[in-house]
């Protein structure tokens, strides 16, 4: 009888140290495949998922009447945002499109098209972005950054592309101003999708290129005014002198180079 006993406890307590094993192995491979998931996906347990947010006509007009420099190309942020379903333009799979920043570092050089950097640095993309990273694991303040980031980031290339494309002043517009030019009838909205390579076009878009190789030859002369300016500009040419067809005077020379523009004076 004790016998008996003794082999049922016996058997009894190897079946507990059995399940005990095999309970502390399932959870030691648990933990092994969380561990493995973690260091095969850096960031996956730390940055939210979900689907990218949509904007609507009302978010779009509200953030760009905010701004006095955006107010006015609204219709433009309208025809955009509604011809593609007002998904986000600058984000995919929540994360900046390479355009945004090439289109910054485009900015940056403004001033080499005549135009002036500080009139395109409404928002401050620096901080937007930071606190777009500081907050990827909450879905609710990502997605919210987001859509201020690509409105933002829209009506930016609207006040700019405006300007570069269409010129800061209409000929019509100025009294003082006799030119019989009709400003460039550029659809913004089509330029920007075509930026975004969601559109084909036969003009040079995607570089922010300007469309008229012309644009060029006064791009380089306005650089060859500005060195000459830095260099001190034209000569002076002494008050009270006098010329006449056939004069050989100094002043002369000083008048011709002055005739002949900035590319003479740089030689």
């Amino acid at each position: 009888m004790k016998s008996l006993f003794r082999f049922s406890f016996l058997s009894t307590f190897m079946v507990w140290l059995l399940g005990l094993a095999v309970l502390a192995t399932s959870s030691s491979c648990s933990q092994d495949q969380k561990d493995q998931i973690k260091d095969a996906l850096p960031g996956a347990l730390t940055k939210a998922g979900g689907p990218q947010p949509k904007l609507d006509s009302t978010y779009v007009i509200r953030q760009m009447s905010a701004e006095p420099a955006f107010k006015e190309h609204i219709d433009w942020g309208k025809k955009f945002y509604k011809e593609r379903d007002y998904r986000l333009g600058w984000f995919r799979n929540h994360e900046l499109v390479p355009q945004a920043k090439t289109m910054l570092g485009v900015l940056e050089k403004a001033a080499d098209e005549g135009l002036n950097p500080k009139d395109y640095k409404i928002k401050d993309f620096d901080k937007l972005f930071a606190d777009l990273e500081a907050v990827q694991s909450d879905s609710t303040k990502r997605n919210a950054l987001e859509k201020e980031i690509d409105v933002a980031l829209s009506s930016t290339y609207f006040n700019w592309a405006s300007d570069f494309y269409r010129g800061t002043v209409s000929p019509r517009e100025v009294k003082n101003i006799d030119w019989r030019v009709k400003r460039n009838k550029i659809k913004l909205h089509k330029a920007l999708m075509t930026i975004l390579q969601e559109r084909e076009s036969t003009y040079p878009y995607y570089e922010f290129e300007p469309l008229h190789p012309e644009y060029n030859a006064l791009k380089k002369a306005l650089a060859d005014y500005r060195a000459l300016q830095r260099n001190g500009g034209w000569p002076i040419i002494p008050a009270g002198t006098k010329l006449k067809p056939g004069s050989s005077s100094p002043a002369v020379a000083q008048l011709r180079q002055r005739l002949l523009g900035a590319k003479l004076s740089l030689k």
